[in-house]
Order: C-alpha cells, then structure tokens, then sequence
C-alpha cells in the first residue's frame, strides 16, 4: 500500500513538473545591444526585443525573418494582445544600448527574439531566451547573440 502511494506521488509530482515546464519562464535576465561602426552599410537599424507569450505564435515568430516582423507586427500584436510584447529601438551605426534588466514579465514566456532590419537580405533574427545574459551584436551585415564572456 504504501509502495502504491509513493508510486502515485512520484507521478503527480512527474505531471505537475510537466506542466509547469509547459508554460516556461524566460531565463534572460539582462540585455545590451550594440551597433558595429560598420553596421547596416553605415544607415540606422530599427531593432525590436520580442517576448512571445503563446506557444503558436512562439512557433510562426520562430519563421519569420526581420523584414517580416517589421511589417506585421502591428496586425500580430493586434491579433494575439496578451500573447506578445515587444521593445523598439533605432541604433546607429557604433551606438549602443546599455546592459539594462529584462523589461517584460518572464514567467509564462515562450521565446524572445531580437530582429533587426537591415538593407541586406536575410533573417536577421537571433533568439535569445537560452541565455541568462544576452549580448547582442549588430554586424555589418549581420546580428548575433552571446552571452558575455566570464571574468
């Protein structure tokens, strides 16, 4: 008997770990952003930080490509109002966003992303939810992501 209960709590312990997995809380604490002084042929970036909160949106965000979100992001903060948060910023070429806290809610988030409109052609999309401290780069042609080397 008392076998059977302890087999039955590890399992509802098993179920509601599970489900609270299911929901996610965002690990990134901290964000900074800069630009490379040779960044987007020497012509502003706008930059968004995304949080998405709805586990299809994360899917379909996971997609697209900068330019797309630029253009829908409007419509699709419109269409999911809890399911989505997000941040701008216009960086030059060399400036930069300082490390500053997370600024959305991170219990319940699916992913986060930073996009990055470039002339260039490409994704310019990097997600950032894997890492406690996310520096984000802003190349010439390119946005990367890393976590800060350890002193």
């Amino acid at each position: 008997m008392r076998g059977a209960r302890i087999v039955a709590a590890a399992a509802l312990a098993a179920v509601l770990a599970a489900g609270a997995g299911c929901r996610g809380t965002l690990k990134t604490r901290t964000v900074s952003i800069r630009a490379d002084s040779v960044a987007n042929a020497d012509t502003p970036i706008p930059v968004d930080l995304v949080v998405i909160y709805d586990k299809a949106l994360a899917a379909q965000a996971a997609e697209l490509t900068a330019r797309q979100w630029f253009t829908r992001k409007a419509q699709i903060a419109r269409d999911h109002p809890r399911g989505v948060r997000s941040v701008s910023w216009e960086l030059v070429p060399g400036q930069r966003v300082p490390v500053h806290r997370f600024p959305f809610r991170r219990k319940g988030a699916r992913a986060a992303f930073v996009f990055a409109d470039y002339l260039a052609p490409g994704d310019h999309r990097v997600r950032i939810d894997p890492l406690r401290t996310a520096d984000v780069v802003l190349g010439a042609e390119e946005v990367t992501v890393a976590a800060p080397a350890r002193r």
